[in-house]
């Protein structure tokens, strides 16, 4: 069973809820935890393709250091490439 916090507007619940959903996506990827996926998410980097399009530079300055920057940014670039292996090459 799912603990969902209640808050007082359904639209709060449903902003709450999306913003959810990208940190679960962003998560996915290697070297992406919750509060890396929060800081990508707040600098509105918050989807794969997204990430994989962003430049170091652009990670480092949503908080990311140099290193773990460079790791999400391949990550995100793999993860893309694979998905459009699979949608285009059928």
């Amino acid at each position: 069973m799912k603990c969902v916090r209640h808050y007082g507007k359904a639209s709060e619940t449903m902003a709450a809820k999306k913003g959810s959903s990208k940190i679960d996506v962003l998560t996915a990827l290697p070297g992406v935890g919750a509060a890396t996926a929060k800081k990508l998410v707040a600098a509105k980097l918050d989807s794969v393709s997204k990430v994989a399009g962003a430049g170091a530079k652009k990670l480092q300055d949503a908080g990311l250091s140099a290193a773990v920057a460079k790791k999400v940014g391949a990550a995100a670039k793999a993860v893309e490439k694979k998905i459009k292996k699979v949608v285009f090459d059928r």
